[in-house]
């Protein structure tokens, strides 16, 4: 590829699973918008996604591991 479609590529590309703002980390979800981080994963998760997370994690008595991150 030529130096620009490359560039051309990897701006389209540039929102992947688990990026701020692109596609929610979970496999099984992949909603848009994942603002939601998770600290161990070091990834984001839509808010359904981390409120399960957190959810899981505060039945086991353990702290929540997603914090949401503003825009």
């Amino acid at each position: 590829m030529k130096k620009r479609e490359l560039e051309q590529f990897f701006t389209r590309a540039s929102f992947t699973a688990g990026d701020f703002g692109g596609k929610c980390f979970r496999a099984i979800c992949r909603t848009t918008g994942a603002n939601w981080y998770h600290r161990t994963a070091r990834r984001y998760y839509c808010e359904d996604c981390a409120t399960d997370i957190n959810l899981g994690c505060q039945l086991k008595g353990e702290p929540a591991l997603c914090t949401r991150r503003a825009s």
